[in-house]
């Protein structure tokens, strides 16, 4: 399968992401409290983040449809020109 390293590779991204958020949260919570540039991130993440489940859902969509290779190009005809046999 060609995709598994895909979705292999989102997965670990979105633990991350998963992560950081949980880091955020507790900072907010515990360390300080957000700041009005913190709320226009996150707005901008929230943002991001449905317009990546809409893409995933999309996804959903694609039918299987292979383009077609494309027609072997012929061989360029060379011109035989009869050849001599030497005598006279």
């Amino acid at each position: 399968m060609r995709t598994l390293e895909h979705f292999v590779a989102i997965g670990s991204h979105l633990n991350g992401i998963e992560s950081r958020l949980k880091i955020l949260a507790q900072n907010y919570k515990e360390a300080a409290a957000r700041t009005p540039i913190d709320e226009a991130l996150i707005q901008a993440f929230d943002s991001r983040a449905a317009e990546l489940t809409s893409a995933a859902q999309a996804l959903m969509t694609v039918a299987y449809d292979p383009t077609p290779p494309p027609e072997a190009a012929e061989a360029p005809e060379v011109p035989v020109t009869p050849s001599s046999s030497g005598t006279s």
